[in-house]
Formats: C-alpha cells, sequence, structure tokens
C-alpha cells in the first residue's frame, strides 16, 4: 500500500497565523500530520488530486477551524515507540476540547510516575499533530510550554481558537 501525502493550508488573517499541516496516508489511515508554520497556503495541489479521504480530512479541518467540530472522527494509526508512549498520546486525546492539562497531570492521567518530561518530548514527537492535541498540553506553572513544530504562536492561536468555541 502506498503512502500518499497531502498539503492543507490555512490562513488566519485575523489572528496573523499563516500555517500548512502536511497529512499522510495509508490506505484509509492517517498516518502523520505535521505543521509547516508560516506555510503558503496559495498553490498547494487541488485536494481531488489527493489522496482518497484527503477530502473529507480537509472539510474536516476547515469545520474545526470554522468552530462547528471539537473532534475529528478520522481513522488514525501512529506509530508508537512503546506502551508508554501510546498512554501518554491516548491521555492527551482524553483532554476536552478547549481545555488545558499540565505536562505532569497528563503523565499521571496516563500511569506514568514523575514523567512530565517525558510526556513534554511524546508532545515534541507527535506522529499526528492537531489530531492528537498536544498544544492542549501546557506547562504547570501555567506557562504555555513549548511547541516545536509549529511555534509557541501556533500554539497560542490554537488554544485561544478552542477557548472562543468552548
Amino acid at each position: 500500500m502506498l503512502n500518499q501525502t497531502f498539503f492543507y493550508g490555512r490562513e488566519q488573517s485575523s489572528e496573523g497565523i499563516n500555517f500548512g499541516l502536511y497529512v499522510s496516508f495509508l490506505g484509509e489511515y492517517i498516518t502523520g500530520a505535521k505543521y509547516s508554520a508560516g506555510g503558503n497556503t496559495l498553490g498547494y495541489p487541488d485536494i481531488s488530486l489527493g489522496p482518497p479521504h484527503a477530502a473529507e480530512t480537509s472539510k474536516r479541518l476547515d469545520e474545526y477551524f470554522g468552530g462547528l467540530r471539537q473532534d475529528f472522527e478520522l481513522p488514525l494509526k501512529p506509530e508508537f515507540k512503546s506502551q508508554k508512549h501510546k498512554a501518554a498520546l491516548d491521555a492527551i486525546c482524553r483532554i476536552p476540547y478547549g481545555k488545558t492539562a499540565p505536562y505532569g497531570g497528563v503523565a499521571a492521567e496516563a500511569g506514568l510516575i514523575r514523567a512530565a518530561r517525558f510526556v513534554g518530548n511524546v508532545c515534541h514527537t507527535n506522529p499526528l499533530h492537531l489530531f492528537i492535541p498536544c498544544d492542549r498540553v501546557v506547562a504547570a506553572n501555567g506557562g504555555i510550554g513549548g511547541f516545536i513544530d509549529g511555534g509557541i504562536e501556533l500554539k497560542r492561536f490554537l488554544l485561544r481558537l478552542e477557548d472562543s468555541f468552548a
């Protein structure tokens, strides 16, 4: 089975945020999603030429950014490095839309003792950005924490977006 990728471009003029999301499919499953901060939202390939599920994925992303969708309900198939990694990603997925949780809280929810840094590393290596919402994981001191691939401004934007529609 061929792994295919499409580019979803998004421009949020009112927020000054410009980014793209490269979404990879293996058959019907989404296997990867990586941000392209500051990505060019113009001139990306026609979505109808992409993988079979690209149009539906694009529609659901539009709904999410429009405040009409709180989860994606798409067939995800991330690669897990270990059972601890899977547990952390599963715990991140349980953070409700519009809410945040500290790295240590996510670790505890995943049954991982004193593993806040591990959760931070899991967020950094998240194979499915946006679909597994690592942007909802923040520092215990109330700070925003890190967000390597999309940048802190994108994390702030996503948190404000969800907060405004929650």
